[in-house]
């Protein structure tokens, strides 16, 4: 994941997810009109693990409720996505 500012994606638009299985990469595409900034794409390298929940407990929504780059303590990085429909997106990468 190249550093950036993840903080500021609230109201941000989930386009898609794509998953590029041999290659161990995911690509998080994002529609930021809130912010002025168009589309934008999360890039993880290194997945090592990818969990998506889409059980809507809050009613159905596409926009980002939050997002968040944690430094695990292994070096590996987590990246959590928190959709305003009360679900989650998980991915952990090494790099």
């Amino acid at each position: 994941m190249t550093a950036f500012e993840y903080s500021n994606f609230h109201d941000a638009e989930l386009l898609s997810i794509y998953i590029q299985w041999d290659s161990g990469e995911v690509e998080i595409s994002f529609n930021h009109v809130a912010n002025h900034q168009g589309i934008c794409i999360v890039y993880c390298t290194g997945v090592l693990d990818a969990k998506l929940s889409r059980l809507l407990d809050w009613g159905f929504s596409r926009y980002v409720n939050r997002l968040d780059v944690n430094q695990l303590e292994n070096g590996n990085k987590e990246l959590v996505c928190e959709i305003q429909s009360g679900d989650t997106l998980s991915i952990t990468c090494s790099d």
